[in-house]
C-alpha cells in the first residue's frame, strides 16, 4: 500500500520520507511537498502500535515495548520504531511511540556550465525526520474503546527544519469473542486531526486520513488476519495542491494472513492495492516469518520476524525490516486484582490488628465484636479462618463453653484445610477438660497427637490428658504424659506440678519431691506459672516437714510469696515446722500472721490456736487464756459450710450457666450485623449482663475450691473446739506452779497429739489433684 506524508507519513502513519531522496522528486497527486512514500515496511506492527489507531491500546494486557527497523543497505535513509504501551487499570491504556528516519548523505547543491556540464557541489546535507508520539486510550463502554494520540514532528528538511504538532483520533469495537467464530476488532482512526489546521512557522499543512482496520484471530490465535482501508488527502484544499495537477482523493488496502505453527513459527504474506479516481491496481506484495515462543516468557508473547515487500513498480525498491515484540510483566487483570486485594484487606487487616490487640490485652467482648464485624463485611478476608478461631477462643476466655464449641467446629467444618484445624481441636479438649467430658478428651487427644499436629499443640495435649489419667486414678499414664512436655514449653511447670501431685498419690515421696523442684527450676512468666510455683513450694515444704527435715521445710515454706493464694497454707505449715522444732516466737509469729492475713474463719482459729500453743509454751498464761477463750467464742457462733449450702450454690451455678449461654447466642447474633448506634447501646448493655453473669460463676467457681480447701488443709470443727475445750479446762485448773509444770507436760502432750493429727492431714494431702492450674 502506498500512502503520502510530509514529515509524518502523511496522516501520521509513522512512516517517515522513504521516497523523498529517490531518483529525482516523485510527487503524488499534486499536493505541495507531497512525497510518494509507505510505511509497509512496519506493517507487522500494524495492530499492535497506536500510530496505526490508538484505540486499539486497550487490547494489549501487559507492558509490551515493540520495534521495527528497514536498514536497505542500497536505500537512501534508515527507518526506526520504537515503543511502549502500560495498561493502566482494566481499562485503559497509555503509550509512547518514536519513528524516526535516518537519511543518508547526498551532495548539496552545484551547477550546470555553458556547455551544459554539470559539476558537482562538495558539500553534503541530510534529511532526519523524528516523529514523537504520546497515545492514550480507554475503554468506556463494554466493546467500544477510544483513543488519540498527540503529535510532534520534527523535519530536517535539508538544512531547513520545520516543526508541528498533531493530533490522531480513533476508536474500536469488539465485534465477536467466540470460540468458533473467532475475535474480530474493527478499528477506525482520524489521522491529521489538526495537523491540516495548524501550521507552525513555515511548516507545511497535512492532509487528513481515514483508516480502518480488521484485526481477526481464529483457532485461539493460530491464524491470524488484518485488512487495512485507508482513504488519503480528505478535506485537503485544492489550493495546496500542485499548480497543473488535479485535485483527488488517493485509497489503498492491504490484506494480510498469517499462521501459528505449533505455538513457535511464524509466518504471514500480504497483498497491497492502491488507487484514486483514475483506477486502482496491485501495487505491492509481501512475506514475512519469524517465531513467537511464549513458553520462554512465561506465556507472554516473545516475537521476532523478517519481513520482505517488494513494489510491483520496479523503480520503487523493494524493502526488508525486522520486528521485535516482547510482554513483560503481569497480565492488567492480574495487577488489578492483587491491588483490589490490597485495597480490600486495608480496612479488614485494620480490623484485624485492632481486635488482635483487644485479645491480648484480655478486653475479650470487644475483641468478639470486631472479629464479628469482619465475618459480617468482608466475607473473602483470606484470614476469616484465624478471625473464626479467635471468635471461639474470645468465647472460651469468657466461660461461654457451648457457643465456644460450636464456633470451633463451625471452624473445622468451612475450613478444613486451615492451620487453625489443631488449635481448635485444642480448644475443643480444654473445654471438655473443664466440662467433665472425658469421651470427647480422648478424641481429640487422638486428633492432636497426630504426626501433622506440631509439637507445642501436642504437649498441650499431654498435659491435658495427664490430668484425665489423675481423675481416672491412673496415675503412672499420667505421669508418663506429664514427662512428654519439654521444659522450655509453658504448660512444663504446670506437668511437674501435676507430676508431683500424682507421686504422693502413689506414695512415692522421694520422686515427688524431684518434680517439686524441677518446678523451682523451670523459668515462669505468667500468674498462673507464678502460683502453680508457689503451690510447688508449698508441698515440698510439707515434704520435708513430713521427712522432719524442718529447715528445709521452713526455707521452702518461706519461698511462698505474701501475694500467692497459698501464702496462708505456707503459714500454717511455719506454724507447724515452729512447734515441731519447738521455737515457739516463731510459732507465734506464724500464728499471728496467719490470724490476720486469712479471710477464712477456720484458718484464723488454727493461727490463733497455734499461738496459744506458744504462749502456754511460754508460760504466758494470761496471754494464752485470752486467746483461747477468743477462739471458744468464736467457734460457737461458727458453722462451716454443708452440703445443703453447696447443692445450693450448685443450683444457682446451673440456673446462671444455661442464662448465660442464651447470653452468648444473642451476642452471636449481635455480633455479625451491621454495627450502628443501636446495636452498639444494645452491646453494651448485653456487656453488662455478661460481666454480671461471669462474675457469679466465678463466684460459685471459688465457693467451691474454698469449700474443699478447708477439708484439706484445716482440722475439723469439731477437732479444734475438742482442743480449745481442753486448753481451757486445763487452764482452769491451774492453782500454782506445780499445777502449771503438771499442765505445761499435758500440753506437751497435747503438742504430740497435734503432731498425730497433722499427719492425718498429710495423708489428707494425698489426694489433692482439684486445684492443678490448667
Amino acid at each position: 500500500m502506498k500512502t503520502h506524508m510530509a514529515v509524518q507519513a502523511r496522516g501520521m502513519l509513522g512512516a517517515m520520507i522513504i521516497g523523498a531522496a529517490l531518483a529525482g522528486r516523485v510527487f503524488g497527486d499534486g499536493l505541495a511537498g507531497e512525497y510518494l512514500v509507505s510505511d509497509e515496511w512496519r506493517r507487522l506492527l500494524a495492530y499492535y502500535s497506536p500510530v496505526s489507531c490508538p484505540a486499539f491500546l486497550t487490547e494489549a494486557n501487559y507492558f509490551s515495548i515493540r520495534g521495527a527497523g528497514a536498514l536497505s543497505l542500497d536505500g537512501p535513509s534508515r527507518l526506526f520504531e520504537v515503543g511502549s504501551v502500560l495498561p493502566i487499570g482494566l481499562y485503559q491504556s497509555a503509550g509512547l511511540t518514536a519513528i524516526i528516519e535516518n537519511g543518508k548523505d547526498i551532495a548539496a547543491g552545484g551547477y550546470v556550465d555553458a556547455s551544459g556540464r554539470y559539476y558537482a557541489s562538495d558539500r553534503t546535507t541530510n534529511n532526519n525526520n523524528c516523529l514523537f508520539m504520546g497515545s492514550y486510550a480507554i475503554n468506556p463502554v463494554h466493546r467500544l474503546s477510544v483513543g488519540a494520540n498527540l503529535n510532534f514532528i520534527y523535519q530536517e528538511n535539508f538544512d531547513d527544519p520545520t516543526f508541528n504538532v498533531g493530533l490522531d483520533l480513533g476508536a474500536s469495537y469488539r465485534l465477536t469473542r467466540h470460540p468458533l467464530l473467532g475475535d474480530h476488532t474493527f478499528g477506525v482512526a482520524y489521522q491529521n486531526f489538526l495537523a491540516s489546521k495548524i501550521a507552525i512557522g513555515d511548516a507545511p499543512s497535512y492532509a487528513e486520513q481515514i483508516r480502518t482496520i480488521l484485526h481477526s484471530t481464529y483457532a485461539e490465535r493460530r491464524v491470524e488476519s488484518t485488512i487495512e482501508f485507508d482513504i488519503t488527502d480528505i478535506a485537503a484544499d485544492p489550493a495546496d495542491f500542485v499548480q497543473g495537477q488535479d485535485p483527488s482523493i488517493e485509497w489503498g488496502m492491504t490484506a494480510q494472513i498469517g499462521t501459528w505453527l505449533l505455538r513457535v513459527v511464524k509466518a504471514h504474506a500480504f497483498l497491497g492495492l492502491h488507487g484514486n479516481s483514475e483506477g486502482a491496481q496491485v501495487d505491492a506484495w509481501g512475506l514475512a516469518g519469524g517465531v513467537n515462543a511464549p513458553m520462554a516468557n512465561n506465556g507472554r508473547d516473545l516475537n521476532v520476524e523478517y519481513q520482505f515487500r517488494d513494489e510491483v513498480d520496479q523503480s520503487l525498491m523493494a524493502t526488508h525490516s525486522i520486528h521485535f515484540r516482547v510482554d513483560i510483566g503481569m497480565h492488567r487483570e492480574e495487577i488489578y486484582a492483587r491491588k483490589m486485594a490490597r485495597l480490600a484487606n486495608v480496612l479488614p487487616n485494620e480490623l484485624y490488628n485492632q481486635a488482635l490487640k483487644l485479645y491480648y490485652e484480655g478486653k475479650y467482648w470487644e475483641a468478639y465484636f470486631i472479629f464479628g464485624q469482619i465475618l459480617a463485611r468482608f466475607p473473602d478476608f483470606f484470614k476469616n479462618d484465624m478471625v473464626t478461631y479467635y471468635r471461639g477462643s474470645c468465647l472460651e476466655e469468657m466461660d461461654m463453653r457451648a457457643r465456644s464449641l460450636a464456633t470451633y467446629e463451625r471452624l473445622k467444618e468451612e475450613y478444613a484445610k486451615s492451620t487453625a484445624i489443631s488449635l481448635a481441636d485444642l480448644g475443643i479438649m480444654r473445654i471438655a477438660y473443664r466440662n467433665d467430658d472425658r469421651l470427647t478428651v480422648g478424641r481429640q487427644f487422638n486428633l492432636l497427637t497426630a504426626e501433622h499436629v506440631i509439637d507445642s499443640l501436642k504437649y498441650h495435649a499431654y498435659y491435658l490428658m495427664g490430668q484425665v489419667n489423675m481423675r481416672e486414678d491412673q496415675q503412672e499414664k499420667a505421669m508418663q504424659l506429664f514427662d512428654m512436655v519439654p521444659e522450655t514449653h509453658p504448660d512444663y511447670v504446670f506437668a511437674q506440678h501435676s507430676k508431683g501431685v500424682a507421686c504422693i498419690a502413689e506414695l512415692n515421696l522421694e520422686r515427688a519431691m524431684r518434680a517439686f523442684e524441677n518446678c523451682l527450676q523451670a523459668q515462669v512468666k505468667t500468674e498462673a506459672q507464678k502460683e502453680v510455683y508457689a503451690r510447688s513450694c508449698l508441698f515440698l515444704g510439707y515434704l520435708f516437714y513430713e521427712e522432719n527435715s524442718l529447715s528445709k521445710a521452713v526455707t521452702a515454706l518461706r519461698m511462698v510469696p505474701q501475694g500467692s493464694y497459698y501464702y496462708e497454707d505456707a503459714l500454717l505449715g511455719l506454724g507447724w515446722c515452729a512447734i515441731k522444732a519447738r521455737q515457739w516466737g516463731d510459732c507465734i509469729n506464724a500464728g499471728s500472721m496467719l490470724a490476720r492475713t486469712s479471710d477464712k474463719e477456720i484458718l484464723q482459729y488454727e493461727g490463733a490456736l497455734l499461738k496459744a500453743y506458744a504462749l502456754l509454751m511460754q508460760k504466758n498464761y494470761d496471754a494464752g487464756l485470752n486467746e483461747l477463750q477468743a477462739i471458744a467464742d468464736g467457734l460457737q457462733q461458727f458453722e462451716g459450710p454443708s452440703q445443703d449450702a453447696l447443692a445450693t450454690e450448685r443450683h444457682e451455678y446451673q440456673r446462671v450457666r444455661i442464662s448465660y449461654d442464651y447470653l452468648a447466642s444473642q451476642a452471636r447474633e449481635l455480633s455479625l450485623v451491621e454495627q450502628s448506634s443501636a446495636t452498639l447501646l444494645s452491646a453494651d448493655s448485653l456487656h453488662a449482663e455478661q460481666q454480671a453473669m461471669a462474675r457469679k460463676l466465678r463466684a460459685f467457681e471459688k465457693f467451691t475450691d474454698e469449700f474443699e480447701r478447708r477439708h484439706f488443709f484445716a482440722r475439723g470443727v469439731d477437732k479444734l473446739r475438742e482442743d480449745v475445750d481442753y486448753a481451757l479446762a486445763v487452764l482452769g485448773k491451774l492453782s500454782g506452779r506445780s499445777d502449771a509444770e503438771r499442765v505445761k507436760k499435758k500440753l506437751i502432750k497435747k503438742t504430740e497429739d497435734l503432731d498425730d493429727e497433722i499427719e492425718k492431714l498429710e495423708q489428707e494431702m494425698q489426694k489433692i489433684d482439684g486445684e492443678e492450674e490448667q
